[in-house]
Order: structure tokens, then sequence, then C-alpha cells
């Protein structure tokens, strides 16, 4: 099986020049430690999607078009799960504590975001051993190189 990590053109191009996939570590405090998110979802992870914000503050979500226009295009890495948590083991080996990890799947659930898509690696992980895809102006993933 395998599984995506979602992310933007914008932020790809950081990506890019550091060579590495950064875990997310934003609400991560220790002892907990940052998880490097996958997603099993074919087509984009809903927990991936950015908001719009007007002069009122939040206004809805971006469909995906919308969000590769506004950020430069879609990106993914594509990695196999076996390489992955998934998650009690997932939350675990992050030493999430069990209250967090509901509160997410609670969260996702609002974005109909399915917690059985969510797979995990701790710590980094280099770019140079993942495929990665881009969104084509079609909506359809094609290989970087196309």
């Amino acid at each position: 099986m395998i599984s995506w990590h979602y992310t933007t053109g914008d932020k790809y191009e950081l990506i890019k020049k550091s060579g590495l996939l950064l875990p997310a570590d934003i609400g991560v405090s220790a002892p907990e430690r940052p998880i490097l998110w996958f997603s099993t979802h074919p087509k984009f992870e809903p927990t991936a999607m950015k908001p719009l914000h007007g002069a009122q503050g939040f206004i809805r979500m971006l469909t995906l078009e919308e969000l590769r226009e506004k950020a430069g295009g879609l990106v993914r890495f594509r990695c196999p799960v076996s390489r992955l948590k998934f998650g009690e083991s997932l939350r675990k080996e992050a030493k999430m504590k069990s209250k967090v990890w509901r509160g997410l799947a609670k969260a996702a659930e609002k974005v109909n975001a399915s917690q059985s898509d969510w797979w995990g690696h701790v710590g980094t992980m280099e770019i140079a051993e993942l495929t990665v895809e881009v969104m084509s102006n079609r909506m359809r993933w094609l290989p970087e190189d196309v």
C-alpha cells in the first residue's frame, strides 16, 4: 500500500532546498515528538486543506483547485506504508497522549477526513528516497518530470 505526504508548491521549493521533509511540530511539546504525516487518501488529505481568510477572519475552506492556484501548485511525496507507523503504534512512538490523538480524530471528522488514512514517521525523511508527483492543471497527479 502507498501513502502520500501532501504539500503545496510554495513549500515544495523550501523542501527541495533542504532535501528533507520535516515533521509537523506546531502544538507539540516535550516529551511528545513531532510526526511527519502521510495519508493513503488518493486525491488530497482533507486535513491538509487550507482556509480562506477575509477581513472578518475565517470564511471557508479552499477547494482543491483554489488551493493549487493560490499555493503555487500541489505536490505529494510517495512512500510505502511499510516504512511508516499507523494508529496506536504511531501515537506511542510519538509519545502523544491519547487525549490529543482523540482530539485530532474528532477535528478530522469535521473536514471529512478519516483517521484510517493516517500514517506517519517520527523524525525527518530525505526526499531523495521518495517519488514526487505534482498536480496538473487538469487536477491529475503526474510524476514531477512530466
